[in-house]
């Protein structure tokens, strides 16, 4: 699937969330493909964050990683909310 395939089925996926998040996901996606020359990156959308994540490994090493798309200017990050988080992304891994 070609890059701009790619970002239409994110959108497609993700067209339940908040137009903010698909769009951040779109960046975070174009990012990940474009600027950091990533080739295995797949999304999943986590209906729970109202947000795809994206899980990919790094091009020099076979460490999977798992990249959850946070605003931080909107999203204050306490301890509670980063294990809910978890919780919630455990499934996924």
């Amino acid at each position: 699937m070609s890059f701009q395939e790619q970002l239409s089925d994110l959108q497609l996926k993700s067209s339940q969330f908040s137009p903010s998040n698909v769009l951040l996901s779109q960046k975070i996606y174009g990012d990940l493909v474009l600027a950091k020359k990533w080739k295995h990156v797949d999304y999943k959308p986590v209906n729970d964050l109202d947000i795809c994540v994206f899980i990919a490994t790094e091009p020099e090493s076979n460490q999977q990683l798992t990249i959850l798309p946070i605003y931080q200017d909107k999203t204050q990050l306490s301890l509670q909310r980063i294990s809910e988080i978890f919780e919630i992304l455990s499934p996924i891994e």
